[in-house]
């Protein structure tokens, strides 16, 4: 016996043909007619149905993510605006309301940012 061999080995006939899996998988079906849906509309309509039901959530799901992009791109402009500020005092007296506004909003936008990264942890 060879010290590569194992009792349990298949017998080497030659080269393989074809993809590992036997051509299922990634790609597997590439070269094969394409199957044509038999009743594309009444698919379309079970579809609609089915998800109507969860058509708010989808809409609240959208919104919220519209809203978290905002949020996104409005946060360094007022993280630059609390800095200007914080500059523009070292010569002339800080206007501390300004800054606390400035900076809760800042901490509610990356607070609720940390929420969200910590819930798709727990996911």
């Amino acid at each position: 016996m060879k010290p590569n061999d194992r009792p349990n080995d298949r017998p080497n006939d030659g080269p393989r043909i074809g993809p590992p899996g036997g051509g299922r998988g990634p790609g597997g079906g590439l070269g094969r007619p394409v199957e044509k849906a038999k009743d594309f509309k009444g698919s379309l309509k079970k579809l609609a149905r089915f998800s109507k039901q969860y058509a708010f959530m989808v809409f609240v799901a959208m919104l919220l993510a519209t809203v978290a992009s905002a949020f996104t791109l409005i946060g360094p402009s007022k993280l630059t605006e609390l800095t200007d500020l914080i500059m523009a005092g070292m010569v002339g007296g800080i206007d501390l309301t300004a800054v606390g506004e400035i900076a809760t909003f800042l901490m509610i936008i990356y607070l609720g940012f940390l929420l969200k990264l910590n819930k798709s942890k727990i996911d």
